[in-house]
């Protein structure tokens, strides 16, 4: 998604899901469905926006390690989100967080086989 000229990306990291657990009540990540369906408009915007702040962090985070050549790492604001018009960003913004939380659920890691261990990619 390009926000102010500048393709971003969102991950849901174990950094990200730590930080977004925090933000819910209770600590319980499965509150995070309602959060993101409230009634009330301005939580669920309020909750997108510092979704977006924390998966875009922490995806930053991941690329960083990945390569080593990789740029300074430029994550996403929420002053930067908060200069948009509401009708502009809300619903993309919120499709591409759910997008991203998706696809971080069904990341498989690759296994490795080791001597006398057999493996699923046998």
């Amino acid at each position: 998604m390009e926000i102010y000229g500048i393709e971003r990306h969102f991950k849901l990291t174990v950094g990200a899901y730590r930080e977004v657990a925090a933000m819910l009540p209770g600590g319980n990540i499965e509150e995070l469905g309602a959060a993101l369906t409230s009634d009330d408009p301005f939580r669920t915007m309020t909750m997108i926006f510092n979704l977006a702040v924390v998966m875009s962090k922490w995806y930053e985070k991941q690329q960083s390690f990945l390569d080593p050549d990789y740029k300074k790492p430029r994550p996403l604001t929420l002053e930067e989100l908060e200069t948009l018009p509401m009708s502009e960003v809300v619903g993309d913004l919120k499709d591409e967080i759910i997008r991203a939380i998706i696809s971080s659920q069904e990341t498989e890691i690759p296994l490795k086989k080791t001597e006398g261990n057999a493996t699923e990619e046998d």
